[in-house]
């Protein structure tokens, strides 16, 4: 029985400290590491303001792109936000009114991304993912993770080609 507690108590001690690491700022290294854990890549980039922007493959999503885009960045320090961003190619047009569905009559089952079509007509999902007070690098895994589910279903609820 101590042998069994023992054992209990040294895979906790084992695996917490890297469940428990706590990011309080988002970099291109943390947010590449958990796209990486997810079996993504991805390539850099900076966007108009200079802030990190990374391209990553979407095609196991169904989507033309799929981009981390990060906001409120202080240089090297990092970024307060994220926003994990995909849009898609469909047969005829899609109407925001087609889209409330997902947002708001599906929230109920799912409340993580928010859709809506761009000024090309193209849907678009997004999700935001915010470090302020913390964020531990196994939610970050999780709230990815999350994104890609969701995504492969909406490219699904919308016909994506």
């Amino acid at each position: 029985m101590r042998y069994l507690i023992f054992s209990l108590l040294s895979i906790f001690l084992i695996t917490a400290p890297a469940s428990a690491q706590v990011i309080d700022r988002l970099t291109v290294e943390n947010v590449g590491a958990a796209l990486n854990a997810a079996g993504y890549r991805y390539v850099e980039a900076a966007d108009n303001r200079g802030n990190p922007l990374l391209r990553v493959d979407g095609t196991s999503l169904g989507a033309n792109n799929f981009n981390v885009m990060f906001y409120a960045c202080d240089g090297d320090l990092g970024c307060e936000d994220i926003t994990l961003w995909s849009w898609y190619s469909v047969n005829g047009p899609v109407d925001n009114e087609f889209l409330h569905v997902w947002n708001d009559v599906f929230r109920q089952a799912r409340n993580w991304s928010r859709a809506y079509v761009d000024e090309d007509g193209d849907p678009v999902l997004t999700m935001n993912i915010n470090a302020t007070g913390g964020l531990g690098s196994y939610n970050l895994q999780i709230m990815i993770n999350t994104y890609v589910a969701e995504a492969q279903i909406f490219r699904g609820f919308i016909g994506a080609q």
